[in-house]
């Protein structure tokens, strides 16, 4: 990685990032008012590193300070490791921005592209959203509010409704001369994917080359080269085929039962995204489905029961064949018409 050592910095660099002609612009309702809020109140512990970040992001030149009459608050989350995310609500910009219709990519089409593939080097982009800039006539609509003042950002925040279609088009052009040739995108995550090493370092090199031609830069330390398996968009990725992964398939193996419509939602929802092993999976999942129709309280029948969860999962996440497609007829199909069968009997 010496040759492209400038392609992994620590941090981004300080200023803009280039002009690439792909500034994110913020198309609002003109007939509504600029919608803002008032100031969220924070911890001494968040407050501090609410200082931090913004005297961070200030010498950046990431934002600036603002005059906007807009003006989102500013909260806190706490990440997996426990340190503190700053976080913008931008919902009032948000529902009166125009959206973006511009697609992302399907998963289940770009694990195809995996086929006969047996090496793999996967690239996170550092703080992805801040290496595009903020159309400058708009950045002004980006403007938070928080105890230390009122800023606007110069770079694309996390929060904004079409930051990912925006962010995603970006991409697409940088990467068009090699994309689902040797690489996959999905925002900010890169998967290269090769049949032989040797073959495999042409490809690293020829994305490596594009990040460092348009500016754009990955993070170290959340990258991995020269794999014969990894991890990618909540699948893991062999020479041999792919598989659920194992964090999101114990979440849902593990999932209490729904109390709520909103519980139901939430479990359907991660549930949905294994869909594509599963022939008839809206057969399976109609039971839950229909729960969504209850206004008040879950009324649950032993068919319901049967499904919520660890039935349900068993028979929904399993490994998929080496590298057939996703909604190949065979696929889990016995499983799934067992599962079926067993359902019927418990309702009955």
């Amino acid at each position: 990685m010496e040759e492209f050592a400038d392609v992994f910095p620590e941090k981004l660099p300080d200023g803009l990032p280039p002009d690439r002609g792909d500034a994110m612009k913020i198309e609002t309702d003109p007939t509504a008012d600029p919608p803002f809020r008032p100031v969220i109140r924070l911890s001494i512990a968040e407050l501090d590193e609410l200082r931090k970040q913004l005297d961070q992001l200030l010498a950046a030149g990431f934002i600036k300070p603002s005059t906007s009459p807009y003006g989102a608050p500013v909260l806190f989350v706490r990440k997996k490791d426990g340190t503190l995310r700053m976080c913008v609500d931008y919902r009032g910009l948000n529902k009166i921005t125009r959206k973006n219709r511009h697609p992302l990519p399907r998963i289940d089409e770009l694990l195809d592209r995996f086929r006969g593939a047996r090496y793999y080097s996967k690239l996170d982009l550092l703080s992805g959203y801040h290496q595009q800039r903020i159309f400058e006539p708009h950045t002004h609509k980006t403007a938070f509010r928080c105890r230390y003042g009122h800023f606007e950002f110069n770079v694309v925040p996390f929060g904004l409704t079409n930051a990912p279609a925006s962010f995603s088009n970006m991409m697409l052009r940088v990467l068009d001369p090699v994309l689902d040739k040797w690489v996959v995108m999905y925002l900010d995550d890169l998967l290269i994917y090769s049949k032989t090493k040797k073959e495999h370092l042409q490809h690293l090199r020829s994305v490596l080359a594009l990040l460092r031609k348009n500016g754009l830069y990955a993070k170290l330390s959340k990258c991995s080269f020269m794999q014969d398996e990894t991890e990618f968009l909540g699948h893991t990725i062999t020479k041999d085929g792919i598989k659920t992964s194992a964090g999101l398939s114990k979440a849902i193996s593990d999932w209490p039962t729904p109390k709520s419509t909103k519980d139901v939602q939430q479990f359907l929802g991660l549930a949905q995204f294994y869909q594509q092993y599963v022939s008839g999976f809206a057969g399976i999942a109609l039971p839950l489905s229909s729960l969504l129709r209850q206004q008040h309280s879950l009324q649950m029948d032993r068919r319901t029961t049967i499904c919520i969860p660890s039935a349900q999962t068993r028979h929904l996440l399993r490994p998929r064949p080496p590298h057939l497609r996703p909604r190949s007829p065979h696929l889990c199909r016995n499983r799934c018409i067992r599962f079926r069968h067993r359902c019927s009997a418990a309702a009955d």
